[in-house]
């Protein structure tokens, strides 16, 4: 009987040693993948949403939500209203957070905050896209090639209609 307890203590010690293990290990490799925290606009104008093609790096020609990186000590709505002032001189109003993304490219993990927002005039100038257009997001346009993030926010905005 008492081999019968050390054999099933000294098992579940090692189970717990594995587990911490791999706890650290997930850990270490977090710190090699750098964070990029980032917003984007879901602009709405009617029942239509604004999406815009990436003029630049690695996913040129693909399809996004725009917005981009948020400054240290700067809340995600003003960087937002920032990002897209510069991308496309937009002014917009920010109306309501939507949704969050983690998403994990293979060498960086990205988390984006999305909100809907709305223009306050109709003057978009794009200044970092190739193109831009007003979707209806109920649409199935499988013309449009989405960067991978953002396949997430046009899913999530499709489920709530």
């Amino acid at each position: 009987m008492l081999f019968s307890l050390q054999y099933s203590l000294s098992h579940r010690l090692y189970a717990y040693e594995i587990f911490y293990v791999i706890i650290e290990i997930t850990l270490q490799l977090e710190e090699l993948y750098e964070t990029i925290n980032v917003v984007a606009g879901i602009i709405k104008k009617d029942n239509k949403i604004f999406i815009a093609e990436r003029g630049y790096g690695e996913f040129k020609g693909m399809y996004e939500f725009p917005g981009g990186k948020i400054e240290p000590g700067e809340e995600p709505k003003d960087a937002l209203k920032r990002e897209l002032y510069e991308e496309m001189q937009a002014h917009i109003k920010v109306d309501s957070f939507f949704y969050h993304v983690h998403y994990e490219y293979p060498d960086f993990i990205l988390e984006m905050d999305c909100f809907i927002c709305h223009l306050l005039d109709d003057h978009l100038v794009l200044l970092e896209h190739l193109d831009g257009k007003w979707i209806d997001p109920q649409d199935n346009d499988e013309s449009i090639v989405w960067v991978p993030a953002d396949i997430e926010v046009i899913n999530e905005l499709k489920k709530r209609g």
